[in-house]
């Protein structure tokens, strides 16, 4: 694995937060709904915005509109086009590639270690991604899928109380 060094490695970082919020949007194209230069040249101008500022709101605002245009822009079934899984890749390497320039300035070093901690966190993120696409691909058309909907919320709040279970801090001692 290379090593982020201050400079050209954390600019390549922000690029990556530039352009892959863009690129996920620009993936609905397959589906047969390209997003217009209406909606995606803004969205490029607020992701640079959030590549030149990586702990900004804006990385908010990027994000949820990448995932807004993904539940409103592909009508009906062609949401779980397999392309939404390369779509979850950018976003999750545009959400990581933020976390690590925003370590510092742009002539800091971003050290191995945090690297490859995140790295990791990304793969787990997007370990599941494939099984969830193929899961609601099942369940598409189901007219009953209110118990579907109760076990996600369930699911979710799961693995939110795990969570918060494994990043608790340590008890200091009194």
């Amino acid at each position: 694995m290379m090593v982020v060094r201050g400079g050209r490695w954390v600019w390549l970082l922000r690029a990556v937060v530039a352009v892959a919020p863009v690129l996920a949007v620009l993936l609905t194209a397959p589906v047969g709904t390209a997003p217009s230069p209406w909606f995606a040249v803004p969205l490029g101008a607020l992701a640079v915005s959030w590549a030149v500022f990586p702990e900004s709101v804006a990385g908010i605002v990027v994000l949820a509109l990448s995932v807004g245009w993904w539940a409103v822009g592909p009508p009906g079934d062609d949401a779980l086009h397999p392309a939404a899984v390369g779509a979850a890749a950018c976003l999750v390497a545009a959400h990581v590639a933020a976390v690590l320039a925003s370590y510092g300035p742009a002539q800091a070093r971003v050290p191995r270690r945090l690297q490859e901690l995140w790295l990791r966190r990304a793969l787990l993120v997007l370990l599941p991604v494939p099984a969830l696409l193929a899961a609601a691909r099942l369940l598409r058309g189901d007219v009953d899928v209110a118990g579907a909907w109760i076990a996600g919320l369930l699911g979710v709040l799961l693995a939110t109380a795990l969570c918060l279970l494994a990043v608790r801090p340590a008890e200091e001692p009194s």
